[in-house]
């Protein structure tokens, strides 16, 4: 039996269940063992494995993994005790359908068709749109990964007259807790610059960076508030970072306690933190400690939000997990259904023993919703574009996330 370890999440555990009432681990595996198969990795650099499935493929038993932004992996497991990794998958990049770079990623699940030729992935995606986030300034300028705060003040809605796009200069605040963090005697919140440190220019706001750790993301929202400042960045902490193996990495947490919000807020990678004050990036030691004095003033920012379509369907070659071909259904790659029309991602696929055939379960797709079964030619766009698709039936209920 093979299972996700919630706690380690990049390890793949190996029981032994010949008694049930007494499984035995045999194996623990990790994509940190294979050093080529976690780079390049997708946008956001989550590398959590999501879904397993064995299969014996000619005369050798193989596990397929789903390793979200790192891709797929395959192991030979004919000695389960004894996993040897085989090879790995890498997202194309720009992505084929949509052009973005990096590509999405999000590989959520996976399995061999039926003569073992061919593997179909699927890219789960809730959110159909990425934030753009660029250094506008300095030599470090350029575009970084990021992602925005669900619960803060949507930039599009903020910046509406201003196209939706947040920008301005920005300071070093510090971890922005209520805590005394730095262990100086003085509150974390009590040592945030005030907003008047910061001088911009008409159309920009005021932007304080904290980094990420000890306290709640909106604690820290709410002490840029409090200094005065029209707008939050947090970067990514070290332990984020898995101590540099994800440096571009980012994360936008949940609100974890009520005030009143007024800011928007974006998230970014450990190392873009690092750029934006022009100083080199590191991945390890205390957190804080290796950044620069609280109140260094940074390069100017720009952040706003762009369609970049839903989860999407990866055909691999069998042999070498180099892409085939990406496949969509139509709406899941137009603008005109990134609301209001339900989730258009792709959840799971399961292939047909017998024959190139593939069922394929949308999310939550209204009004028709469900799954999909999918005949298609590999090497041809099977679902799109939409004079190539060719449906054999569709269920008459959405299938459950």
């Amino acid at each position: 039996m093979v299972i996700v370890d919630n706690e380690e999440v990049t390890d793949v555990d190996i029981l032994e269940i010949t008694q049930p009432t007494a499984p035995t681990q045999i194996a623990e595996v990790s994509i940190l063992d294979w050093p080529g198969a976690h780079s390049p990795l997708a946008n956001g650099e989550s590398v959590f494995l999501h879904d397993m499935v064995v299969k014996k493929v000619n005369d050798n038993y193989q596990m397929l993994l789903s390793y979200w932004d790192a891709g797929w992996i395959v192991l030979n497991v004919n000695d389960p005790a004894n996993p040897r990794f085989i090879l790995d998958s890498d997202y194309p990049n720009p992505d084929p359908l949509l052009g973005f770079s990096p590509p999405e990623g999000n590989a959520h699940q996976g399995e061999w068709s039926h003569n073992n030729k061919f593997i179909i992935g699927t890219d789960e995606d809730f959110s159909p749109r990425r934030t753009r986030f660029q250094i506008t300034s300095g030599s470090n300028a350029g575009f970084y990964g990021a992602g925005e705060f669900g619960w803060t003040i949507p930039m599009s809605t903020k910046y509406a007259s201003n196209g939706g796009v947040l920008r301005g200069p920005t300071i070093w605040g510090g971890s922005g807790c209520e805590e005394d963090v730095n262990s100086n005697g003085t509150s974390d919140r009590a040592e945030v610059p005030p907003a008047s440190s910061l001088s911009a220019d008409p159309g920009e706001s005021k932007i304080v960076v904290f980094s990420r750790g000890t306290c709640f993301f909106s604690k820290k929202v709410e002490s840029g508030q409090l200094a005065g400042y029209d707008d939050v960045i947090i970067g990514q902490s070290h332990g984020g970072t898995r101590n540099g193996l994800t440096p571009n990495g980012f994360t936008c947490g949940g609100q974890g306690h009520s005030f009143t919000i007024t800011a928007s807020a974006i998230c970014i990678g450990h190392r873009a933190m690092h750029l934006l004050f022009n100083d080199t990036p590191g991945y390890t030691g205390a957190e804080l400690a290796d950044m620069p004095a609280i109140g260094t003033l940074g390069e100017r920012t720009s952040a706003d939000t762009t369609f970049d379509g839903w989860g999407t369907i990866h055909l691999l070659d069998g042999r070498t997990l180099q892409e085939v071909d990406n496949y969509s259904i139509p709406e899941a790659i137009d603008p005109a259904f990134a609301s209001g029309f339900g989730t258009m991602s792709v959840h799971e696929v399961a292939m047909d023993k017998a024959e190139n055939l593939g069922y394929l379960s949308l999310v939550r797709r209204r009004p028709q919703g469900g799954a999909v079964r999918l005949r298609g030619h590999p090497g041809s766009r099977a679902l799109h574009p939409p004079e190539r698709k060719r449906f054999l039936g569709r269920r008459s209920t959405p299938t459950a996330g």
